[in-house]
């Protein structure tokens, strides 16, 4: 199972409701298991929810722009946008809230008894150190110089790691 962003999320609900005999591994890309509560990140989840709800689509063309360290053409990030936008605000805003009010999954980590990798950006290096520490046996990886589309940012080093995860895990 792969998860990207707030799918690592569900990934690690996932494995918290079913546990691991259905995956032969795990790979999270860039989100954390774990957010402290602190009052400056209740107050920025808070803006960011609510500059979500008043302008929907300025807020996914300003985030989607925000998710590359590489030059995209513009043609691809309002592509990006329109996609993104396909999700209802409503359904878009609730899961994304809920991540953020369930925003410790550490408890999760000890039952992942598979093979883990977890590869992250710069900002998430801290997420990285804790699947590393908290699951035996996993692999992180930091990008430093990419976007939290790292896979396209540096797809070529992100298709190789993926591709060595997948053959340790695979025997």
């Amino acid at each position: 199972m792969v998860g990207w962003s707030l799918a690592v999320h569900e990934a690690l609900t996932f494995v918290e409701m079913f546990g691991t005999n259905q995956l032969s591994g795990l790979v999270m890309v860039d989100m954390s298991a774990y957010t402290p509560s602190t009052q400056e990140e209740r107050d920025r989840r808070y803006t960011m929810l609510h500059n979500f709800q008043a302008d929907r689509k300025q807020f996914a063309a300003t985030f989607v722009r925000g998710m590359y360290h590489k030059p995209q053409p513009e043609q691809y990030l309002e592509s990006v946008t329109a996609a993104s936008l396909k999700t209802p605000t409503k359904l878009s805003g609730s899961h994304a809230g809920g991540v953020r009010v369930k925003n410790d999954l550490r408890p999760v980590l000890p039952k992942l008894n598979i093979p883990v990798l977890a590869v992250m950006t710069e900002n998430n290096r801290a997420a990285a150190e804790l699947i590393r520490s908290s699951v035996p046996g996993s692999q992180a990886e930091v990008f430093e110089d990419a976007g939290h589309c790292l896979f396209v940012d540096d797809a070529d080093r992100f298709n190789t790691v993926l591709d060595n995860f997948l053959k340790k895990a695979r025997k």
